[in-house]
């Protein structure tokens, strides 16, 4: 059995960070929990937050949740299909902090505007992330 828990004082409220320690296995990691901003203009802050935890890494780090951005055009069907400089922004978090994404079996998109008539958009916002260290 893993019991989680955590400090309620955390850099941001969309984050949960934390040490999980497996007595029986001898292992200690970090796993840090996202929800992502749906407002692009507000991202800055919280990947500079990320920048900073990720400076006390000192266990084998795990990261996961829904980040509200894609990485590459080829996570998104319908709407607008341009770089933006959010995406190159999460792009830019995803190697400062030297994270590998896990990659995912099944349907290739994790978030639909269930709207239809030629304005359907899904994309693949959902992602875990591991670090190397």
């Amino acid at each position: 059995m893993i019991i989680l828990c955590w400090n309620s004082q955390t850099v941001s409220p969309r984050l949960i960070d934390t040490i999980i320690q497996v007595p029986l296995l001898n292992s200690t990691w970090r796993g840090t929990f996202f929800y992502g901003d749906p407002r692009r203009h507000n991202r800055q802050a919280i990947w500079d937050s990320i920048r900073v935890l990720a400076q006390g890494v000192c266990h084998p780090w795990i990261m996961g949740g829904d980040f509200n951005e894609i990485t590459s055009i080829t996570e998104k069907q319908g709407g607008h299909t341009q770089i933006t400089r959010s995406m190159n922004m999460f792009n830019q978090l995803i190697e400062d902090c030297g994270l590998i994404d896990l990659g995912y079996h099944g349907q290739p998109y994790t978030w639909c505007n269930k709207r239809w008539r030629g304005n359907l958009i899904k994309e693949r916002l959902d992602r875990f992330f591991y670090s190397t260290d």
